[in-house]
């Protein structure tokens, strides 16, 4: 197990928050990756929001979101509201991420942009959902 995801294994079962690991499958990476390097230009909106991590729900209305993290490998989480992952990101180290659900995918970079992604078609994630 890699720290990155040691740490937010640990956290959550120290805030005890209802959550489970997901695989992500190797389409969804390849999505996931592309939105990383910038290089998905349909519906994108890119902005700079230090704060996004603290306030995710206010900017995105996500349903059961799951939290992607990159470290050796993709690793995922999905949780039942973005109120505990929130908590989950305040009490763990910065680090890149994707949040994702049916109809949205976010990137915050380590520079403070947001990368957010309205799916207009579900099936691009749908081995995970």
């Amino acid at each position: 197990m890699d720290y990155l995801e040691h740490e937010i294994d640990e956290e959550i079962e120290s805030l005890e928050l209802d959550s489970k690991k997901v695989e992500i499958d190797t389409k969804v990476q390849n999505l996931l990756t592309e939105i990383a390097n910038e290089k998905r230009t349909n519906s994108t909106h890119t902005y700079k929001n230090p704060d996004f991590w603290k306030r995710i729900d206010e900017y995105c209305n996500f349903k059961d979101p799951i939290l992607v993290i990159f470290e050796k490998k993709y690793k995922g989480w999905m949780f039942k509201n973005c109120g505990d992952l929130e908590l989950l990101l305040h009490n763990t180290t910065g680090y890149i991420f994707w949040i994702l659900d049916k109809s949205n995918i976010v990137f915050m970079n380590d520079h403070d942009y947001v990368i957010h992604v309205e799916i207009s078609n579900p099936q691009e994630i749908e081995p995970l959902l």
